[in-house]
Parts: structure tokens; sequence; C-alpha cells
């Protein structure tokens, strides 16, 4: 018996599931907190796990996360080909095919926004 798991980036955080000895990446994360959180889901508690990601020219402009990544995992080897794609990257802001260098953005999302009552109210217990 095999037991398969096909998640989204949604499963990444919070899911404890015990011997999960390979993760896929069929989609490249876009952010290296993203990756580290997808790949975390194997080797826990001592246990060994791999995993592998999908990574195409469109991509690129995340390879240098994935480069650190590997760089901060033992005995994690990093492929040429993906050292060429951080290249193809560098020289794309260079020559100014990409406006700007993308950096490690994370999550995007606005956050819970107090109204100005409870801006208030958290501001004189702070005091």
């Amino acid at each position: 018996m095999r037991n398969i798991l096909i998640a989204t980036s949604v499963c990444a955080r919070g899911l404890d599931i015990k011997h999960i000895a390979l993760v896929i990446n069929y989609v490249c994360p876009n952010h290296l907190e993203d990756y580290v959180h997808r790949v975390g889901r194997t080797g826990r508690a001592g246990n060994k796990g791999t995993a592998i990601t999908f990574i195409t020219p469109d991509e690129c402009a995340v390879a240098g996360d994935l480069i650190k990544a590997l760089e901060n995992s033992a005995n994690a080897e990093i492929p040429d080909e993906l050292r060429d794609l951080e290249e193809d990257y560098q020289d794309k802001v260079r020559d100014g095919d990409i406006n700007k260098r993308r950096n490690n953005i994370g999550y995007q999302g606005k956050g819970y926004k107090y109204s100005r009552e409870e801006e208030e109210k958290v501001r004189v217990e702070r005091i």
C-alpha cells in the first residue's frame, strides 16, 4: 500500500504528517519562505527525506532563493543548471529586461487593520 498526498502551498504549514519521505514541487515556490515550509514536510523528527523542485526558465527570478536554500542544507548539491538560471536572471536585470531585482518578498497579505478606536485602546494599554 502506498500513501500519496497531493496538496497546494496552503498545506506547507501546519501539517505534521509523520514519515513523509518525498516532496515534489511541480510549481516552483515564488519565495524562499514558501520553499522552506514546503520541503520541511519531509525529513521531520530526525528522519531523512528528499525534495524535488521543478523550475522553468520563466521562473529564473526565484533561482537565487533555491540556491540559498540548498547552500543552507546539509549534503545538498546545487545543479549547474540552477546556477545558470540565476546567472540568466542577473543578466536580464543588468540588461534592463527586468526593471528591478526581485527580493524575497514573502507573503504579501495586508493583515488585520485596527480601527481608530482599537488603535487608541492598544496605545493606552502600552503606556
